[in-house]
């Protein structure tokens, strides 16, 4: 187990969140560089680029700036690490943190999206998707997956998309005003709409501020044939990961598959 603990900022030393990390010293591990896969949950739960180091900022005095001599570098392998305590750190300092945070009153906000608007979500992502991205099984055994949860609703997927940092200069998602937007969602098989619900499995998008797509493992034992005109996304890659579950569970789907979509329609992409 990684004991990881996550600053919002130095100068706050009581603002902190402690995360146990324990896919990080697993077989699962999602990318090939552990510390930096680190890093990227840094930057994904707390919305800000930052460093990992070994000592706790908070204990530390930096005015000279003596203490990035224990920052940890990308490629490190935690295994033989002398700790498996990490910190993360914002880089830079200043500005309102406050910014990146998503009201919690948005949490309790319930969707008003009829059940016959979820079934229009899933036709429209069979139009652009075919068929399950990442198993390639047929679209009469396939439902819409949400990114952002279909319960979040639309005020919730609006303060994400004002809060968060741009995956790609010159994002523009101003458009984005529906939890059914396709932009927000997948066509998946039964087999994996289940496992995303409960969290067993996830995606992995890269490139992303911290991640190239070959920090990423290639998929295993995966049927790489595929129906119609769809290929495989390979920049951006979205790659279905395993997060928990044994190896009954896991030998269903196979981890690291990468989503493929249909070619030559026009259909908004994620």
């Amino acid at each position: 187990m990684v004991n990881y603990r996550l600053y919002i900022d130095k100068s706050l030393p009581g603002l902190y969140l402690d995360v146990p990390v324990a896919v990080a010293v697993s077989r699962l591990l999602p990318v090939n560089t552990p510390c930096k896969y680190l890093r990227y949950l840094g930057y994904s739960i707390i919305g800000l680029n930052g460093v990992l180091t070994r000592r706790d900022p908070a204990l530390e005095d930096d005015s000279d700036g003596s203490n990035e001599k224990n920052n940890v570098d990308d490629d490190e392998d935690i295994e033989q690490s002398a700790s498996l305590n990490f910190y993360f750190t914002r880089e830079g300092g200043g500005g309102d943190i406050s910014y990146h945070a998503v009201d919690p009153a948005a949490f309790s906000t319930a969707s008003a999206t009829s059940a016959g608007s979820r079934e229009s979500f899933r036709e429209d992502l069979i139009g652009r998707d075919y068929a399950c991205v990442f198993t390639n099984q047929h679209q009469g055994i396939c439902e819409g997956t949400h990114i952002i949860p279909f319960s979040k609703g639309d005020v919730w997927l609006a303060q994400i998309l004002e809060t968060r940092l741009p995956v790609d200069e010159g994002e523009t998602l101003s458009n984005l005003k529906s939890i059914n937007d396709i932009r927000n969602g997948m066509l998946v098989s039964r087999a994996v709409h289940p496992l995303l619900e409960k969290k067993q499995m996830a995606v992995l998008r890269t490139p992303n501020p911290v991640l190239e797509t070959t920090d990423v493992p290639e998929a295993t034992n995966l049927n790489s044939h595929r129906y119609g005109n769809v290929l495989l996304s390979t920049n951006p890659r979205y790659t279905l990961q395993w997060l928990s579950g044994d190896e009954h569970e896991r030998a269903s789907v196979s981890n690291n598959a990468d989503a493929a979509f249909r070619r030559g329609t026009w259909c908004s992409k994620m």
